[in-house]
């Protein structure tokens, strides 16, 4: 995730009641002994677990049921990432980069960030790139290659059932996606319908709410090792897209194309979309 020389020191933050379980959790990661894990501290104070820190991965939340849009979570998870977002200001580094997970996360790394003052916007993401993974899985099943020929993938809007996993500008092994893939049938309806809605199926499938946090972070700042750039959510001041699109709507969150050279990271150069 941080490169093969990097050591970690890892604070985990749990409620209360959980913590006895958490130490399970440490148990195994101490018997796995893994290298680049220096230290595993454990913590119900958000302000202890934050304690300069230099990245957040913000998982913890009230997870979707079945039935459930992301959406109808807000209320419930919207208050701790308030409390969260007041920790990392007081207590991280201003330097700490801030990975948002918890549903609706687009809306959830805005209310963070709202509240933390001492961490620049620039450092706030919400996850998308889980999205941008399930479309390159779901178009190398189709076209029959492995997922590292497909790129240039892009997810549109939030990550919930409203987004737009645009297949036109993805390649496979070089080539038009929609030139390998003819059908263009099952381009616009189960492909897209299946990226959309692939978080509900998981829940329907296991009674849980996917586990898709491995896939976003598998370098500093989530680009892909197969792919030149990362989908993610990051907060939108606007500019002159935002003048002539959409001057009077409050976007939080929008997620843009991401390009990493390992010690910072920047938007894309966007393709010109259909």
């Amino acid at each position: 995730m941080f490169g093969p020389d990097t050591q970690i020191d890892l604070s985990l933050l749990e409620l209360e009641k959980a913590l006895p379980a958490l130490q399970g959790v440490v148990m195994e990661l101490e018997d796995c002994a893994y290298p680049l894990l220096r230290a595993v501290s454990v913590s119900a104070d958000a302000n202890a677990a934050f304690k300069d820190i230099d990245w957040a991965l913000l998982i913890g939340s009230v997870p979707r049921k079945e039935g459930m849009e992301r959406g109808d979570l807000l209320k419930i998870n919207g208050n701790v990432f308030t409390l969260q977002g007041q920790a990392l200001s007081a207590h991280a580094k201003p330097s700490c980069k801030v990975i948002v997970v918890g549903n609706p996360c687009n809306t959830n790394a805005y209310i963070a960030k709202s509240v933390c003052k001492n961490i620049p916007a620039k450092n706030f993401f919400a996850m998308t790139m889980l999205d941008q993974n399930r479309a390159q899985a779901q178009l190398a099943q189709k076209a029959g290659v492995a997922v590292d020929r497909v790129k240039n993938v892009a997810i549109w809007g939030n990550h919930s059932s409203t987004q737009y996993p645009d297949f036109y500008h993805a390649t496979i092994d070089g080539r038009p996606a929609v030139e390998v893939i003819s059908d263009e049938e099952w381009l616009k309806g189960p492909f897209m319908e299946g990226v959309q809605k692939r978080g509900a199926a998981i829940i329907k499938a296991r009674g849980l709410s996917s586990r898709g946090l491995g896939c976003q972070c598998p370098d500093r700042y989530g680009t892909p090792y197969h792919d030149p750039h990362a989908c993610r959510g990051i907060l939108f001041s606007g500019g002159a897209f935002r003048r002539q699109f959409m001057p009077s709507i409050l976007v939080p969150c929008l997620v843009f194309l991401l390009r990493s050279n390992g010690t910072d990271c920047r938007d894309c150069p966007g393709p010109q979309t259909q």
